[in-house]
């Protein structure tokens, strides 16, 4: 409620707080009891886990070796994977799509990624689905999937079937940029990336950082950057200010976004080519 210009906050116990601004951000839940593929036989044995951040690796049980299955190859899901490695569990990750990040990255960022994690010694299925949860004396020994085997697994943890946690669940807002670390890497995305008909490297993801910008109907709709920063922040500067970019544009600067900008030049040793190839 409102008095004025004054925001006034009510909490459970009752308390009203006049407060100047205020921020509703009630997140996400992983919703294990509805909505395909969440809702599988099994979902509720000892040992199964509901996860949505990258925290709750840290909440996790010590690993002692253990098994861990993660179903879910979003954001979550190999943010999850990769710190749950890092304390030492056996990791693998299923992945009901054909790809990883579905609806987030370009399909050549998306093998990148599976590729590193691979490396690392964590499997990703994609395109297995999890038809249930296997268990012994009501605790989890591994999933089945769709291929007709088992995964093994000492813990599952679902990061699939987002729920949000307010009154409205249908309410999603695109997010325009977004950043994350997994198996070694900083991804950083600008823009929407997911669905380009052209992409331009930058950069040689087999020995440093690169950036992958994507092109839709002939205009930049976004750039996906592997431990490129300032190749990131230049790309926010340029979408944000809604140029219809070509790719002619960026080849005249030498795909550096922040001339485009108006924010000043952003320099990096993979602007040294003279012209980018396309992949």
């Amino acid at each position: 409620m409102t008095r004025l210009s004054t925001v006034v906050v009510m909490a459970a116990d009752g308390v009203t707080r006049p407060s100047p601004k205020e921020y509703l951000a009630y997140g996400v839940a992983a919703d294990l009891g509805t909505g395909y593929p969440c809702a599988v036989d099994g979902a509720h044995l000892a040992g199964v886990l509901a996860a949505r951040s990258r925290g709750d690796a840290h909440r996790l049980p010590r690993p002692d070796g253990g098994r861990l299955v993660v179903v879910g190859a979003g954001l979550a899901g190999l943010e999850l994977a990769s710190d749950a490695h890092d304390l030492g569990y056996r990791v693998t990750v299923v992945e009901a799509e054909r790809t990883v990040l579905p609806g987030l990255v370009s399909p050549a960022t998306a093998a990148f990624l599976v590729d590193r994690h691979a490396a690392r010694g964590v499997p990703v299925l994609t395109g297995t689905v999890v038809t249930r949860v296997v268990g012994a004396d009501g605790r989890v020994v591994g999933v089945e999937t769709d291929a007709g085997g088992v995964v093994e697994a000492d813990l599952v943890a679902f990061t699939c079937g987002p729920r949000a946690a307010h009154a409205r669940p249908s309410v999603r807002r695109p997010t325009p940029w977004l950043w994350s670390r997994q198996a070694g890497h900083r991804l950083q995305l600008a823009g929407r990336t997911a669905h380009p008909d052209v992409t331009v490297l930058r950069g040689d993801p087999t020995v440093g950082p690169f950036s992958r910008f994507c092109f839709r109907d002939g205009l930049l709709t976004g750039v996906e950057s592997v431990d490129h920063d300032t190749v990131h922040r230049a790309a926010r500067h340029l979408l944000a200010a809604r140029h219809d970019v070509t790719m002619d544009d960026l080849v005249t600067t030498g795909f550096d976004p922040g001339d485009l900008g108006g924010h000043g030049r952003f320099t990096s040793p993979a602007w040294t080519s003279p012209r980018p190839g396309t992949r």
